[in-house]
């Protein structure tokens, strides 16, 4: 799908509609400016914008996308397995056919109704697959760049499904360790926290040790998950637990961490530092498995 013709039928939608730019941005919460980005075909929308963009105008993803009405296929419908819902996932990815991807995941989530199922049984093994290939030098880092950024607004979109109006008493703060670029896992964690009942704040990575100090002394978490890829950035973990413990009142905070570079990491003389390697040991954790 092209932006040029996303921001043709968006501007075919829209006057159809008979509303303007700006009344079309009130309505799904952006600016005029980006409507209009959109429509000149400098800008692609992310699928929450798109689909809110759907159902302001009335009409279908696959309209407003440009896609002809077709009869559904299995890869479409809620009837697949486990493991072919995971190949078609890494063939949507590797195909960078994102609504696909999108179509066939929101198929999946509304019969399964499991975030957390998804997270581990799906979209784990299909980055795993995705890994292997640009390992194994059969597909270019661009590929594996591009389908990470896809999975990444997935697991945004599956997040929002999961957002709790409810107030949240208790604070739980993730974040990768210093330049991290594989921050999926850890988006992955914060997503779950946030559904088991804890008010959730995702910091990204690279953010700096001071800043780390005060926004844990303004939210006062109870747990703070931490994210390591590289082995190169070990040191930094450590040095970063270290300066927490340091400080009387953070004696208290559950410290989580994971990630591939956290192997040769000594934890066991570290005061209450959990070692979490999948969602899966993050449950039975919260649990007191």
């Amino acid at each position: 799908m092209s932006m040029v013709k996303f921001g043709s039928n968006l501007k075919k939608y829209r006057k159809i509609n008979c509303i303007n730019q700006l009344a079309l941005a009130n309505r799904v919460g952006l600016t005029q400016g980006t409507i209009a980005n959109y429509e000149s075909g400098n800008r692609m929308p992310t699928v929450e914008v798109l689909i809110k963009i759907a159902e302001s105008l009335n009409i279908s993803v696959d309209e407003l996308l440009g896609y002809k009405k077709k009869c559904i296929k299995k890869s479409d419908s809620t009837s697949f397995s486990k493991e072919e819902l995971i190949d078609s996932i890494t063939n949507h990815l590797l195909l960078k056919e994102e609504y696909k991807l999108v179509k066939a995941v929101q198929n999946y989530y509304k019969e399964k109704n499991n975030i957390l199922h998804i997270f581990t049984d799906i979209i784990t093994p299909a980055m795993y697959k995705i890994g292997e290939l640009w390992e194994n030098g059969k597909i270019s880092v661009a590929d594996e760049h591009a389908s990470t950024e896809m999975i990444s607004r997935i697991v945004d979109w599956l997040a929002v499904q999961e957002i709790k109006g409810e107030n949240k008493d208790q604070c739980a703060i993730s974040m990768s360790i210093s330049s991290e670029q594989h921050t999926l896992g850890i988006k992955m964690v914060a997503s779950y926290l946030d559904i088991i009942g804890y008010r959730s704040i995702y910091m990204g990575n690279n953010l700096p040790a001071n800043e780390l100090i005060a926004i844990i002394k303004k939210e006062k978490p109870k747990i703070l998950a931490l994210s390591v890829t590289l082995k190169s950035h070990q040191d930094s973990l450590v040095n970063i637990i270290k300066l927490i413990r340091e400080i009387d009142s953070f004696s208290n905070i559950d410290i989580l961490v994971g990630g591939q570079g956290i192997d040769d990491v000594n934890f066991s003389e570290m005061d209450k530092v959990h070692i979490i390697k999948k969602i899966e040991e993050l449950k039975k954790w919260n649990r007191g498995d």
